[in-house]
């Protein structure tokens, strides 16, 4: 028995049947280009508490995705382009206390008016936080605080 940590870069660049995803409990990084343009997948399911890392377009061109759930990982690096082109991508939660850099156009061309909403411990990390996702691409979003 093995325990995986990282998902490999590339592991499913392009994958043209997978329609959802669970990221396993120990897994700590998702490499780059993980899941890029993976045309069906609509549903990321992550399980892991201890992700730090989401590589250089891991999600990117993902069209069908709707949401990803990355509160419960305390993420510090979210890599440029890693979610560029999820057009559909409306529901983005992120646990804002660790996370110190977001890459160039890391949330480019999201659905207009997706929600994204930040969990901190208090509204000056949100706002070091929001400051970042702006700066990453992501236009006409809302953004909502929440308390953690």
């Amino acid at each position: 028995t093995y325990t995986v940590g990282k998902i490999a870069d590339d592991a499913l660049n392009g994958n043209k049947k997978v329609t959802s995803v669970t990221i396993g409990k120990n897994i700590v990084e998702i490499g780059k280009n993980a899941f890029k343009n993976c045309t069906k997948l609509k549903k990321v399911t992550v399980k892991s508490t201890g992700i730090t890392t989401i590589g250089e377009a891991a999600f990117s061109g993902d069209k069908v995705l709707t949401s990803v759930d990355l509160s419960k990982s305390e993420v510090t690096s979210i890599g440029k382009n890693a979610f560029s082109g999820c057009a559909k991508l409306k529901t983005i939660k992120i646990n804002g206390n660790k996370l110190e850099k977001v890459g160039k156009n890391a949330f480019k061309n999201v659905k207009k008016n997706a929600t994204i909403t930040i969990l901190a411990k208090d509204k000056s990390t949100y706002n070091k936080v929001v400051k970042l996702i702006k700066k990453s691409g992501a236009k006409n979003v809302k953004y909502k605080f929440k308390k953690k």
